[in-house]
């Protein structure tokens, strides 16, 4: 889908092309150093490809990295959408302004959320776009059963939901005298920071109280009256849809409003290990299972045939063994799906050794070339640390394997291979990134000596 960009005068290509399935998605991998723009440049591409009469629509101007760099962006055909995935507070996709649904991007990052508790607030972000597209019959639940099968789950997911409201809370604000006042007070101002209320739906950008939506929100919390505050219900999701348990509450439009600005929100997720009859809270698991979980929850949510996924190091919060799973996951939870183009922005050398072997590339921002996964799967992370990342780091054994049995070769053959001399050459390049004090840079002097003096 996304084949190449020219941008800063250095042309970038994201496939390539005679390796390339064209029936199959495509997996591109960005690697490089802190500082070299892999984030930028997944935010240019996230982008592009947004409507300019829905520039008001986002928090801050989308037009900001195009309008500091030109660029040129290269694809067969535009994605029918746009899922942006972040799990750290530092990506630089565009963020939606809340209530603002935008059929063409989905942006599945923790910048915008109101609270403190960033973990909790991005699981009832991705619960409520998942109850949403179950509501909007978006979504074939089999792809979510899928998704927890392979994580070792029961293809159900139980929803907790707390309200912030009661049946007296109700009518104190309707015998107030000013409805709108009382609402500010007691849901704006008195419950922060201890609850994550919406204020984005309720305040204007002048500060000013939004009638027509605390209007909506009184209208929704008497239908859905609770005589105290507490659990307000809970959703099952399964392959018959979704179905909220309660006998106070329905799962229609008023409902979601609720969710959504925070007075009714999530209170747990529970799920069911395979051969267990045993429920698993989220609040249990780990930050990396939570992470993998809701990232791929998040996807499966959004994710149609023909779309453009842009996920911003996915490794945040994942010890190496998930990182390896993470990647494996994500290429199989999706391959159902046709001509998608998932690119990736990483530092873990975990990801790339785990890509498939077609259909996967590898961009690498330090030397502006692609490689074939087939090139470094399955090999050594200190492999993809020396070659791909261009972090070796101390003893690296890759290279001292190499430059070892490099020199003893030397020692008993008349003549250099040159496919040999040229890897050499290679890792001869990565001197200045080796510390002095390394062995492995001794080594690389030896070496470097041993070449000149054959060619001479």
């Amino acid at each position: 889908m996304i084949e190449s960009i020219i941008l800063q005068n250095k042309s970038l290509n994201f496939v390539i092309e005679n390796e390339r399935n064209h029936d199959a998605n495509i997996f591109t991998v960005i690697t490089g150093k802190n500082g070299v723009g892999k984030s930028r440049l997944l935010s240019i591409i996230a982008s592009h490809f947004l409507n300019k009469e829905d520039e008001g629509r986002f928090v801050r101007n989308r037009k900001e990295h195009n309008e500091k760099q030109s660029y040129e962006l290269n694809y067969t055909s535009p994605p029918k959408k746009v899922i942006a995935v972040a799990t750290s507070a530092f990506d630089k996709f565009p963020v939606p302004r809340r209530r603002e649904i935008i059929n063409e991007y989905s942006y599945l990052g923790l910048r915008g959320l109101p609270s403190f508790d960033l973990s909790a607030e991005y699981i009832s972000k991705i619960t409520f776009k998942l109850i949403s597209a179950v509501r909007n019959r978006e979504l074939d639940m089999s792809r979510i059963g899928n998704v927890l099968n392979y994580l070792g789950y029961y293809d159900e997911i139980e929803i907790s939901f707390i309200s912030r409201y009661s049946e007296k809370r109700i009518k104190e604000i309707a015998g107030s005298g000013n409805v709108y006042a009382a609402f500010e007070q007691r849901f704006l101002r008195e419950m922060i920071p201890f609850a994550s209320i919406n204020k984005s739906l309720f305040i204007n950008e002048d500060g000013n109280i939004i009638k027509e939506a605390v209007d909506y929100a009184f209208d929704a919390m008497s239908k859905h009256t609770k005589k105290r505050q507490g659990i307000a219900g809970t959703i099952i999701i399964n392959k018959d849809g979704a179905n909220l348990v309660s006998e106070e509450a329905f799962l229609d439009d008023e409902f979601m409003f609720l969710l959504e600005a925070g007075i009714i929100s999530t209170r747990n997720v529970h799920l069911r290990k395979n051969n267990s009859k045993k429920t698993f809270s989220m609040k249990n698991a780990s930050s990396g299972e939570q992470c993998i979980l809701m990232s791929l929850l998040g996807i499966a949510s959004q994710i149609t045939d023909n779309c453009l996924i842009c996920i911003d190091e996915p490794e945040v919060c994942l010890h190496p063994e998930w990182q390896e799973k993470y990647i494996s996951i994500l290429m199989d939870t999706f391959k159902d799906y046709k001509h998608c183009h998932f690119i990736i922005a990483t530092h873990s050398p975990q990801i790339t050794s785990k890509l498939n072997p077609t259909n996967c590339f590898i961009l690498s921002l330090h030397d502006e070339r692609t490689h074939s996964s087939a090139e470094v799967i399955n090999r050594s992370i200190d492999f993809q640390l020396a070659t791909l990342f261009r972090a070796p780091g101390f003893k690296n054994e890759y290279l001292t394997r190499e430059l070892v049995n490099f020199l003893a070769e030397l020692a008993t053959e008349k003549s250099i291979n040159t496919k040999k001399l040229i890897e050499i050459e290679k890792i001869t390049n990565l001197k200045p990134l080796i510390n002095d004090a390394d062995p492995v840079k001794k080594l690389i002097t030896l070496a470097e000596k041993a070449i000149r003096e054959a060619k001479s």
